[in-house]
């Protein structure tokens, strides 16, 4: 069985979301962030040095960590090498331009707001009109049937996005972030991590 230590509706989330999509047996962690949004369970400092979700172990006791890498590793479509190289793109810009940016220090408490708000103004309009005109004539980012693990990360950040901005949200991006949450594993995976939300700050 497969191991994901997670904080709810963090990255982590993707990867959640990717097992349950491919049905891959797993036990959920619940983990807590402490001073730097550095976990605080010491099970998964021993494993992961960086205390960062997500952390994944392995049947084996192999243990994986960074979303974007855990994400690909889960990919089950046959690609040929041009396609790995535009699923591991997609990874990259959903991780460095939308993520790291604007998400992570717009939802920690302790970050200086003009760090996030640079982001917000300057540099993530052009990358949600990147994605936005992409989308355009796709379903999905790789035009797969059925989403990829790229997507999944995605789906993650655009929820973030609605959350808090939803003006953001384009009618391309809206309607992909609508048709991900119609898939029939995403309804139960969010139920549970607003669960695990609610238990942990209650």
């Amino acid at each position: 069985m497969h191991t994901l230590y997670a904080s709810p509706f963090s990255c982590s989330f993707a990867v959640h979301l990717v097992l349950r999509q491919q049905g891959i047996p797993h036990e959920l962690k619940w983990v807590d962030r402490g001073e730097g949004r550095l976990i605080r369970q010491a099970d998964l400092a021993r494993i992961n040095p960086f205390r960062k979700v997500p952390t994944l172990t392995l049947p084996d006791g192999e243990v994986t960590t960074e979303v974007s890498s855990i994400l690909l590793s889960f990919d089950p479509q046959p690609r040929s090498p041009t396609q790995i190289r535009q699923h591991q793109a997609w990874l990259s810009v959903v991780a460095t331009e939308l993520h790291k940016p604007l998400l992570a220090p717009a939802f920690d408490a302790q970050c200086p707001e003009g760090v996030w708000q640079d982001a917000l103004e300057r540099l993530i309009p052009h990358t949600l009109g990147v994605i936005d005109a992409h989308l355009e004539d796709r379903e999905t980012l790789l035009a797969d049937p059925e989403p990829s693990p790229a997507d999944a990360y995605l789906f993650w950040a655009l929820t973030l996005l609605r959350y808090r901005w939803p003006e953001r949200l384009s009618a391309n991006l809206a309607r992909f972030h609508a048709a991900y949450g119609a898939r029939p594993w995403t309804g139960p995976t969010l139920a549970i991590e607003q669960a695990a939300r609610i238990a942990r700050s209650g």
